[in-house]
């Protein structure tokens, strides 16, 4: 992880809590169920990846100011601009 990935309150004992907590059910489930089974193979094994987005979700970091301005300026330019009401519509 990189500083700022998270939001602050994953520095804390209900995070490293709910990490081990997932990690370690998911190794446990794996070495009870397929104790022989590569990591690639393995049914538990395989949803590392989406456990661990998971818990990211649950911590997402907090967007700064500049980080929200520079989103919604570049969703606005994006957008066409609407025509002016004062342009005249062919009848």
């Amino acid at each position: 992880m990189r500083l700022g990935q998270l939001a602050p309150a994953a520095d804390s004992d209900v995070a490293v809590r709910l990490w081990t907590v997932v990690l370690g059910g998911l190794i446990s489930q794996q070495l009870a169920n397929q104790p022989g089974t590569s990591f690639a193979d393995g049914v538990f094994s395989r949803l590392t990846d989406t456990a661990i987005d998971q818990f990211l979700s649950a911590y997402p970091p907090e967007e700064s100011p500049c980080r929200h301005w520079t989103a919604t300026r570049s969703a606005r330019s994006s957008q066409p601009r609407p025509r002016s009401s004062t342009t005249s519509s062919p009848t």
